[in-house]
């Protein structure tokens, strides 16, 4: 699951647009839809906004960071921007802030064993298998900084910003 940083009182033009078909390698015209729209085009909503998209795991650890918490949806109001600004300053001179996200990637299996369906036929069956992708103190500052930016283009504007 993911979580999208950004400003929805930002504003927002809705466009009719081609189709791009969700569907894998199936064309999609005016002349032949291809049955996701009904008559090639869909409608999009365009912003200058910029938006912070994040796996829910990040978002705890950035919200843990910045004393926002580590839910998943929230808003900062725009009076609060500057102090989350000083935060973000502060978390990205200081290694120490940020060394407890720094993780090796891991895969771990379950056990394996062999077990007998209702037919009494052994099957060789495997527990969960478990990818961390782990997390690199460069990920940690590029997520940052992403944020910083969308936090930076709120303030000028009076907005809020939004995550969920």
């Amino acid at each position: 699951m993911t979580a999208t940083y950004w400003s929805p009182d930002a504003p927002r033009e809705k466009k009719r647009v081609l189709c791009e078909s969700p569907q894998h390698h199936i064309p999609c015209t005016p002349e032949e839809p291809c049955g996701y729209c009904d008559d090639g085009y869909q409608t999009r909503w365009f912003s200058d906004c910029p938006s912070v998209k994040l796996s829910n795991a990040n978002t705890r650890d950035i919200g843990g960071l910045l004393g926002l918490g580590r839910e998943t949806c929230g808003t900062i109001r725009h009076a609060d921007i500057p102090a989350i600004l000083r935060r973000i300053m502060v978390v990205k001179a200081k290694d120490s802030e940020r060394a407890h996200l720094v993780r090796e990637s891991s895969d771990t299996r379950g056990p394996t064993r062999v077990v007998q369906d209702d037919n009494g036929v052994d099957r060789i069956s495997t527990g969960p298998r478990m990818i961390d992708c782990g997390n690199q103190d460069a990920h940690t500052i590029a997520r940052l900084n992403a944020l910083q930016h969308l936090l930076v283009w709120a303030q000028e504007r009076g907005y809020d910003v939004s995550w969920g």
